[in-house]
């Protein structure tokens, strides 16, 4: 979108509108394995869509995204290839928010 945002406009909100509607919401902490990839890219398309559009009905999921990839970290800010949603194995405890 950067490089034309009028011309991409429409394909781009299609998907963003995909993504706000496929959004895994109400899961079981621990029940849901979630990929760092998936995740990082989902949050890097809502945070170049809010910043062209200013469309606030990302944030929520955004933020979403933001708590859960950073809860993903272990103490020395590394992480895995996926993680469960409210699980940490207890010899890599996640990182605290200060």
């Amino acid at each position: 979108m950067a490089a034309d945002p009028a011309k991409y406009r429409d394909p781009v909100k299609r998907a963003v509108e995909h993504l706000l509607e496929e959004r895994l919401e109400g899961t079981e902490p621990a029940s849901q394995q979630r990929w760092v990839m998936i995740q990082s890219q989902i949050a890097i398309c809502l945070a170049e869509y809010h910043l062209i559009t200013a469309d606030k009905r990302v944030l929520p999921y955004l933020q979403e995204l933001h708590d859960e990839l950073v809860n993903g970290l272990y103490d020395d800010y590394t992480g895995g290839h996926f993680y469960r949603v409210g699980f940490h194995p207890p010899d890599r405890p996640t990182c605290s928010p200060a």
